[in-house]
């Protein structure tokens, strides 16, 4: 019950922001393009600096971004594959369609809803393996994620180069330089810029929600497709997990990455939680982004975050 009610109480002002989009949707003309712009080249890559710079990590824990991006690589390509055998049965002709599931079905919310779960449930302990994971979605949102979805309006080339573009990447790598100054040389990181970073981290969160009302405020029920509403809760709540299961059962009888830890059971755990997580809600401003109609990817938003409510308390008792 008390799991419960941490996640209401965590997705109730996810709603309340969505509304708040969706009343603004419907009563005046906002550019998309433009929130979608803004928040991607310049807020996304302050959140991801500070991200890096904020944390202490230790070397036995650098596995596990590589591990979460393996396993959203995958549902991403099995989304593709998916679409691809049985188009027929899958309404997925449209390759703008293929190109928003490739994203919706492998991406998770695990900022706004897995981090604060970690926290309530494992502690403070489990948060810079949380982190690390989230770093995992990062990178393949901004890497596999972005150049699959420029796909369904791109040429490989153009998708490529739209990939490059993005400052995410490099905001990660200069984080990870800084850090090893910090932690190696003295360098001090200065409080005023801190505390900027973290209200870059406010509005990313507040706009993030309130693009998904924005865009439901314009969204068509005609426009939406089945697959492209089924899929991506099938393949998050489902394939996510179990993959995530055979991965570690493979690193406990094979692998051993994590067996040096003295936190190889926490890993296992919050990594096994991120993985059942809703579908991401910085989907829709991808699909925007790159000219995509950003209508499935909203209704599977928020369809798969209401029903996270009764998920996820079901797979965190299975879990714990």
């Amino acid at each position: 019950m008390a799991i419960l009610t941490a996640l209401f109480l965590k997705i109730l002002p996810f709603y309340f922001l969505i509304f708040i989009g969706f009343l603004l949707g419907i009563s005046m003309k906002i550019d998309l393009r433009s929130i979608s712009t803004v928040v991607i080249y310049a807020i996304t890559p302050m959140v991801v600096f500070k991200g890096v710079v904020d944390k202490h990590f230790s070397y036995d824990l650098l596995y596990i971004p590589l591990v979460v991006y393996a396993i959203f690589t995958t549902l991403s390509l099995l989304s593709l594959l998916a679409s691809r055998i049985a188009p027929a049965l899958t309404h997925t002709h449209d390759k703008r369609v293929r190109a928003i599931v490739s994203f919706t079905a492998a991406a998770g919310n695990t900022g706004y809803i897995g981090l604060p779960l970690t926290l309530a449930i494992f502690g403070e302990e489990a948060i810079s393996i949380a982190v690390l994971a989230i770093f995992g979605n990062v990178l393949f949102e901004y890497t596999i994620g972005i150049y699959f979805l420029s796909r369904g309006n791109f040429t490989r080339t153009q998708s490529l180069l739209k990939l490059l573009k993005l400052p995410a990447l490099y905001a990660l790598l200069v984080g990870i330089v800084v850090k090893y100054l910090m932690n190696h040389h003295g360098l001090q990181f200065p409080g005023s810029v801190y505390d900027l970073l973290t209200h870059f981290q406010g509005a990313y969160s507040t706009l993030g929600m309130l693009f998904v009302g924005l865009t439901l405020a314009t969204t068509k029920l005609k426009n939406i497709h089945v697959f492209a509403l089924i899929y991506p809760i099938f393949s998050r709540f489902l394939l996510s997990p179990l993959l995530t299961t055979a991965l570690i059962f493979l690193d406990k009888n094979l692998f051993h990455l994590f067996s040096a830890s003295p936190q190889t059971a926490l890993i296992y755990n919050v990594v096994l939680l991120l993985s059942c997580t809703p579908v991401a809600a910085n989907s829709v401003m991808f699909a925007n982004l790159v000219g995509l109609p950003a209508d499935d990817a909203a209704i599977a938003v928020i369809i798969s975050t209401f029903l996270s409510l009764l998920y996820l308390p079901l797979a965190i008792s299975l879990m714990i």
